[in-house]
């Protein structure tokens, strides 16, 4: 492989499975702005549309990334699509689409510790020097979010509702990674085209990576947005519950007194 070469697949994938979401996402708005008051055909397009750009991207000759063309899929209709969704049919697509998210996610999870458990206690087990590099990856993963943030610092800053030095580090530190680079690890798990090995750690190095982030940072965050006091109350909002709580006791002392006192109680 030359470098054109890499360089190419690389645009290919990253430039063209964004594209191709867009594409989809521009046709699908235009079939969902003529459903009136049909809440499953709504639904049923949605995924058609995912199914339909997945498979384009992945099983076709344009071969793209296809998880890249979902995700950029849902930006899109989050961002400009579902205003051509008929408002009555809008919550159901909502209800619908989050029990699935759910049971998807819940499913590539139980897979991975499915595969990873019976790998460790029936196959190969993994080395020392792979739980070494699991930890390593771990680091990586971080220290490269702090890169990834920090370069596009000034578009994050200038766009959305901008962000401060204290949102910066609970952003940075607080990301977790789990259901998406497990999906594309599971991906290359099944690749029969690398070496065994290969694909055995790259699911075991993925799902550990997420599983310490869901651990340590996940357990840990409450405390960093405590210490850089991210989430601060305003006096007066302090003052209110306090005024709040005071009147709920002594309504709640004047009930019982009043419950005390009558006879058939």
């Amino acid at each position: 492989m030359s470098v054109i070469s890499v360089s190419y697949n690389f645009v290919r994938n990253a430039c063209g499975g964004p594209l191709l979401g867009i594409i989809i996402g521009i046709f699908g708005s235009f079939w969902l702005r003529r459903v009136i008051r049909d809440d499953v055909l709504t639904t049923i397009i949605t995924f058609v549309l995912c199914y339909i750009l997945f498979w384009l991207a992945e099983f076709t000759f344009i071969h793209v990334s296809g998880i890249l063309a979902i995700v950029s899929l849902g930006l899109f209709m989050s961002a400009f699509g579902k205003t051509n969704i008929y408002s009555e049919s809008e919550h159901a697509v909502h209800t619908i689409w989050s029990f699935v998210q759910y049971a998807c996610e819940t499913l590539i999870f139980l897979l991975t510790g499915i595969l990873i458990g019976t790998e460790m206690f029936t196959g190969e087990t993994y080395s020392t020097m792979d739980w070494i590099r699991l930890f390593a990856f771990w680091i990586l993963c971080n220290v490269m979010r702090y890169v990834m943030v920090f370069t596009f610092l000034p578009f994050i800053k200038c766009f959305g509702y901008g962000i401060n030095n204290r949102e910066l580090m609970v952003l940075c530190y607080g990301g977790l990674r789990g259901a998406l680079g497990i999906t594309l690890a599971l991906m290359v798990s099944v690749d029969s085209d690398l070496p065994k090995r290969l694909r055995k750690l790259t699911l075991f190095y993925m799902a550990g990576t997420a599983f310490l982030t869901l651990i340590l940072n996940g357990t840990t965050c409450r405390s960093i947005v405590e210490y850089v006091k991210m989430v601060e109350c305003p006096p007066i909002k302090t003052k209110i519950l306090k005024n709040s709580l005071r009147d709920l006791i002594l309504s709640s002392n004047k009930k019982e007194d009043e419950l005390k006192s009558n006879k058939y109680f």
